[in-house]
């Protein structure tokens, strides 16, 4: 609905988003507008916001069941970052 509100079809660009897109690109030296950096940065993004959420909640990482999904976040998000950084060029 943000996204609408704005008549932006990029939820990342909402005010929902917009502060941790912020430090992502600061941290990485990368800009959220080039196309290449983009997918990196929603991933890196969606998953912190989510990794919050769930801590918020009490969860902490483990290898069973919600913390697992939390290290899976956590270290997903990492690895998009150092991508970023240009430290590694894998996928996962």
């Amino acid at each position: 609905m943000s996204a609408a509100v704005n008549q932006d079809p990029d939820t990342f660009k909402t005010s929902l988003y917009s502060q941790i897109i912020y430090s992502v690109e600061e941290f990485s030296s990368s800009s959220y507008s080039l196309a290449q950096n983009q997918a990196a940065i929603r991933i890196i993004t969606d998953h912190l916001k989510a990794a919050t959420f769930l801590i918020a909640e009490g969860v902490r990482p483990s290898n069973k069941a919600q913390g697992y999904f939390l290290r899976r976040l956590l270290r997903r998000a990492m690895v998009k970052m150092q991508e970023l950084k240009g430290n590694i060029t894998s996928t996962v």
